[in-house]
């Protein structure tokens, strides 16, 4: 008896330290948990309730009058300011589907990628097209309107965008992101940039507004909607394949893995690969601080998994730990 009484008291002790660990799991019967591998993410996927809930704020959207020409036949170049970044107009940039002149009011829309989080928080990497890792000074995405009518920069013009950076660096050049993404949020389009082949540039500046003065970067660009500062770090050294696996409760479909490079604002989306059940990305520089981070949704419980490296082909294990949606966001925001 005195051994029952002994085998019971263990037994309620355990269960009792189970449920004060707010890192285990345990679902009812009936969750949907997404924990299976698949071949294509669904729109109904937990992954997908996850990171539709963690895009950021809505981008600034405003006007700004463009005036016609003087008595004389000049134009004036319209510049738009801010506190985080100037768009620089000259005349005659932008058209629309007609031939008229813009003039008058004209409405943008702007969208700055600033941290590391963001792109997470956007489901994009700084990888270019050609799968070379890229060093982001950050970028912007960028549209003009009159009325209902989209305006693009005219063939053989540019506009300059320039924006708050505490430390900009040389040598960075104009990627741009796909034509045909219409809105910031949320914007996977593949994970990867296009270098631009025409005479674009970006360089270093100092700007002020309202008597403060910044760092930043300026951009020339001919194009708009997304465009990035990236400078090319994969070039002449080592690359593995990297690769991460996580406890059987997750999934593909309930999570999404990144690796972020410490000493670079460079980041990317790991693939989920059903054959092998782990998170992979391929030519990935050898010997680089970074941490993995992945975030998940299973059932309506979150959970956010973080593993300091220095990268390898040697597999990465992340164990999530349960947390919330806020905790989420808010390491996202510290990257």
């Amino acid at each position: 008896m005195k051994k029952l009484s002994i085998l019971i008291t263990v037994a309620v002790f355990m269960l009792a330290s189970c449920k004060k660990d707010s890192s285990i799991f345990l679902p009812n019967a009936g969750q949907e948990l997404d924990s299976i591998w698949v071949s294509t993410i669904s729109e109904q996927s937990k992954i997908s309730e996850l990171t539709k809930s963690i895009i950021p704020a809505a981008p600034l959207t405003d006007s700004v009058v463009i005036l016609p020409a003087d008595s004389t036949g000049m134009k004036d170049t319209t510049i738009i300011r801010r506190e985080l970044f100037d768009i620089v107009i000259p005349p005659d940039a932008l058209k629309g589907s007609v031939t008229s002149d813009v003039v008058g009011k004209i409405n943008f829309v702007m969208f700055l990628l600033r941290k590391k989080g963001d792109y997470i928080r956007l489901q994009q990497s700084t990888i270019s097209n050609d799968r070379s890792l890229l060093n982001s000074g950050g970028g912007f995405f960028l549209r003009f309107f009159r009325g209902n009518e989209e305006l693009n920069i005219a063939p053989g013009k540019n506009i300059l965008v320039r924006f708050n950076d505490p430390a900009p660096l040389q040598n960075m050049k104009v990627y741009y992101g796909p034509d045909n993404v219409v809105s910031p949020i949320p914007s996977n389009f593949g994970a990867t940039w296009t270098a631009s082949t025409t005479s674009t540039y970006v360089k270093p500046i100092q700007r002020n507004y309202n008597t403060a003065n910044y760092y930043g970067y300026e951009i020339l660009t001919d194009k708009l909607k997304w465009v990035n500062a990236g400078l090319n770090f994969s070039t002449g050294i080592d690359l593995i394949n990297l690769s991460v696996f996580v406890p059987d409760l997750f999934s593909n479909a309930n999570t999404e893995a990144y690796i972020v490079f410490k000493d670079t604002r460079t980041v990317v989306k790991l693939t989920g690969d059903v054959s092998s059940r782990k998170f992979v990305a391929e030519k990935i520089p050898l010997n680089k601080s970074a941490v993995i981070v992945t975030i998940s949704k299973v059932s309506n419980d979150y959970f956010l998994g973080t593993k300091e490296i220095i990268t390898s082909d040697k597999p990465v294990e992340v164990k999530p730990l349960a947390t919330s949606l806020d905790a989420i966001i808010a390491h996202l925001n510290s990257l």
